[in-house]
């Protein structure tokens, strides 16, 4: 079986900061690195649970921040990982497609707005519909027909899951107390419960049906509105107005890639 893993940050056991990429202390570049540890730990613990219930085919996508902080050297299994500068991604799902059986998410977080969430940002308005960065990431898959079978964050976003697709599997790893305070499960545990919940989503994906919206769209993301019948096409024109350069050509300037003139 072939499987889709969109990977964030926030959601992650023992997150419960935003990291800062402009801060150059030692404190701080010892926090992300430990970060990106856990992160890698629990993608690990997936990879594992997948692998348990029959996934031949793996396709990990680093979609927090940079897109450069699961250390991949860490990874075992029939994995491949897209990792490296989003701006200049295809897509933010990218190679998502029909190909896939199923779809997990680690490390998610609750959409912005969320009373009682760790981190809560990005709120989608399809439809009327509320979705945060998980749902948008279920609701593409269910545009190729894929199931979302497993997800891994805190309660809240468990919420979101459950309101989508009750029969995803969700591995709840800690409760905000406030946005930046949680009860946590210890790392060691929170892995337990990922590699459960990815074999046991797996295993049952033939029974979890794909998160659909029906079309025609119409599509809210703060000041950019986009409408249409094609949910990948919407959800690109929305993205390449407001955050990234997916589609765009490319130069080489200095040691940066830019966007070419059209």
């Amino acid at each position: 079986m072939k499987v889709y893993m969109m990977c964030d940050q926030e959601g992650t056991a023992g997150m419960v900061l935003f990291e800062n990429p402009d801060d150059h202390s030692d404190w701080n570049a010892a926090y992300r690195r430990r970060i990106m540890m856990l992160q890698t730990l629990e993608v690990k613990a997936c990879i594992e649970g997948l692998m348990a219930a029959g996934a031949t085919d793996i396709v990990v996508n680093d979609a927090h921040g940079t897109g450069y902080n699961i250390q991949v050297e860490e990874l075992e299994g029939p994995v491949q990982v897209i990792h490296g500068n989003q701006r200049h991604a295809e897509f933010w799902t990218a190679r998502l497609d029909g190909s896939f059986d199923a779809l997990c998410y680690m490390g998610g977080h609750p959409m912005a707005g969320t009373e009682k969430g760790i981190l809560p940002h990005t709120r989608w308005e399809v439809n009327g519909l509320s979705l945060g960065e998980v749902g948008m990431a279920m609701t593409l898959g269910g545009w190729y027909g894929v199931p979302t079978v497993m997800v891994s964050g805190d309660r809240a976003v468990g919420e979101e899951v459950a309101a989508l697709s009750p029969d995803t599997e969700m591995a709840v790893v800690k409760e905000a107390l406030a946005p930046d305070i949680a009860i946590e499960h210890i790392p060691v545990n929170a892995r337990k419960m990922i590699r459960e919940a990815a074999e046991k989503g797996l295993r049952k994906v033939g029974s979890i049906a794909p998160t659909r919206i029906e079309s025609p769209y119409d599509l809210h993301l703060g000041s950019i509105h986009v409408t249409g019948d094609d949910y990948y096409q919407v959800v690109y024109d929305a993205l390449i107005r407001g955050y990234y350069h997916y589609g765009s050509r490319f130069r080489v300037e200095g040691h940066e890639w830019v966007k070419a003139d059209d």
